[in-house]
């Protein structure tokens, strides 16, 4: 079965990043959650993503002139989106959210700011993995190879995904957007990119809708392939329209795609049922006129 992955959490019906869109996740059954981590003025890890706080919060300027405390004195209230529902919501550091999961049923994926000192987040995870293990229940996503390298270093046992996102998407990104991926490789050696993925340990791939759907379907279908081939699990983020392209690259024997990262959880979870249940009904037709075939076939042999 694939997974669905809330973006951010249920961040149709809650802040991004909080701890009322995780629990707005599990409500509706979700709950492997993409969460985004960033350091503040005091290198504190928080669990934010903009650079700038102006849309998210009630305060303004760049996150890095904030410190923790600072930050604490705001509200993740939204009023453009939800009113006064969450004035009272606070933005979470690293450790307060480890504390709050982890006696929850969450599969956690974490995604590191590509421009951010790594070294405060390993030892805030350092002292969580410590007493507890949390092996099969987080994956560590970051942006670049040699934050990949690092966190394999550290956390031998852990996933560690990597982000290709499309170009124009992140300013963030460099070498691994799928464009400059392709361009750089070429469609006849992509294995080559493939390769260097798996021999630096990473555990699988998180990918851009609008960069993969900007690729030729041949070179869709090349990556896919490879990545199935070398046990890299392939996560794609998409919108509502795409959610049944991607699930039809899963077949009942080769399932290609592991999960799907959405925002509109209710509309991915909506696609998923309907597509399984047509999936259902396809196979029992087929059954069904398989045996009416074969009944038919030995009257006609006895007759």
């Amino acid at each position: 079965m694939i997974d669905i992955i809330a973006h951010r959490g249920n961040i149709r019906v809650a802040p991004d990043n909080s701890v009322s869109a995780v629990k707005e996740c599990l409500k509706i059954g979700v709950n492997v959650i993409e969460l985004d981590v960033a350091l503040t003025k005091d290198n504190v890890p928080i669990i934010f993503h903009e650079d700038y706080i102006d849309n998210l919060t009630s305060g303004k300027g760049l996150l890095k002139d904030w410190t923790y405390s600072d930050l604490k004195t705001l509200s993740l209230d939204y009023k453009s989106k939800f009113g006064n529902k969450y004035k009272d919501e606070k933005i979470i550091s690293l450790s307060e959210l480890l504390e709050y999961i982890k006696s929850l049923d969450v599969y956690i994926i974490l995604d590191f700011h590509p421009n951010d000192d790594i070294y405060p987040v390993i030892e805030v995870l350092k002292d969580f993995f410590e007493y507890n293990n949390y092996e099969n229940k987080m994956t560590l996503m970051v942006r670049n190879f040699n934050n990949g390298k690092v966190l394999k270093l550290y956390f031998p046992n852990y996933k560690v995904y990597l982000t290709c996102p499309r170009k124009s998407d992140d300013k963030h990104h460099d070498e691994n957007d799928l464009e400059t991926v392709f361009a750089n490789y070429t469609i006849n050696n992509i294995e080559e990119y493939i390769n260097k993925i798996v021999n630096m340990g990473f555990s699988g791939l998180i990918v851009s809708g609008n960069g993969w759907f900007a690729l030729k379907e041949e070179e869709r279908n090349i990556f896919l392939d490879l990545c199935y081939k070398n046990k890299l699990d392939f996560i794609i983020c998409v919108n509502a329209k795409n959610i049944k392209t991607v699930l039809n690259y899963n077949t009942k024997d080769k399932m290609q795609v592991k999960g799907i990262v959405a925002d509109d959880l209710s509309m991915a979870l909506l696609t998923l049922k309907k597509y399984s249940l047509s999936i259902i009904v396809q196979y029992i037709s087929t059954n069904y006129f398989n045996k009416i075939n074969q009944i038919l076939k030995r009257k006609i042999i006895k007759i």
